[in-house]
């Protein structure tokens, strides 16, 4: 489209535009011919729209949207954020995990098993919280008719993702080593690089930099109803290179928060998840400027 066509202005309106439709609306001018740059206004969810003369546009250079998808991101900053991704510093969450999404009890009826290799405990009640799993009951179930799935829920350190975002515009991102199988609101991940320590892997998912960055960058992420995450874009968060030596500065912290967690999963961990926060910004060249928005604004 940028090659043959071009894009000159986009307006994202507020969800109240049609009295019997609460959906994401927006308006797009389109010309014949490439544009070097559009503009873009984004309203607030609840902004007055009685007169669409005078929007403050903010301007966007065409370049910053890459091949071969094409995104167009509404945030001027996330653009230049992830322009600077793009590089060898950095491999892609998906390139080095394995992952599956949450599925259904009715996929896991109640079960005797007598065979280990087979019988899992299922999280019936319970979720994932930040930096914790709090589990309040299983029963047993089987996967001898789900083998392809047993990797996902073995004993062994997993980072759980929950698919709903929560009211704090945040990614729910949480741990454990437990053997059990995780309900469809919660999806596993597991780090089968050996050059990457899952939890520096952990510590980037639930840092408040990469929740602003998906949000901005996911356009489901970015709807009113029923906002989540998705594995296909879950698997393109950008995870930076770093040697051993520096992932454990991070991995020390960590260790001293899922301490806490594992005594209480609703304890405050929040001055070391700040810490956390401040190294992660150094980790992917945040400017002070870019530190600010992110601080200031998740969304």
């Amino acid at each position: 489209m940028f090659t043959d066509w071009g894009v000159s202005k986009i307006i994202n309106l507020p969800f109240n535009i049609f009295a019997d439709a609460y959906v994401d609306t927006g308006i797009f001018f389109f010309e014949n011919k490439p544009t070097s740059h559009y503009k873009i206004h984004s309203f607030k969810k609840n902004d007055e729209h009685n007169e669409l003369k005078d929007i403050p546009f903010t301007l966007i250079k065409s370049n910053l949207v890459l091949e071969p998808k094409f995104k167009i991101i509404l945030n001027p900053t996330v653009f230049e954020i992830v322009r600077r991704l793009d590089s060898e510093k950095f491999e892609k969450l998906g390139d080095i995990s394995i992952s599956t999404q949450g599925l259904s009890p009715s996929r896991f009826s109640q079960s005797i098993e007598t065979d280990d290799k087979f019988s899992f405990p299922y999280l019936s009640r319970g979720n994932a919280y930040s930096y914790a799993l709090e589990v309040e009951e299983t029963y047993d179930t089987s996967l001898r008719n789900m083998e392809s799935l047993i990797p996902f829920y073995l004993k062994g350190e997993k980072i759980l993702i929950r698919r709903i975002i929560n009211r704090q515009d945040r990614l729910t991102v949480g741990f454990t080593d437990k053997k059990m199988v995780f309900k469809k609101d919660i999806n596993p991940f597991i780090i089968i690089r050996d050059s990457y320590n899952p939890k520096y892997v952990l510590s980037l998912l639930a840092s408040k930099f990469i929740s602003y960055y998906y949000i901005n960058v996911s356009a489901i992420a970015l709807k009113d109803d029923f906002r989540q995450t998705t594995l296909t874009e879950l698997r393109e968060i950008m995870i930076p290179i770093i040697n051993e030596q520096k992932q454990e500065k991070i991995v020390e912290k960590v260790n001293d928060i899922l301490r806490e967690k594992s005594k209480n999963s609703s304890a405050d961990t929040s001055s070391l998840e700040a810490e956390i926060d401040q190294l992660v910004y150094r980790l992917y060249d945040l400017t002070a400027d870019e530190i600010g928005i992110v601080e200031g604004n998740v969304v």
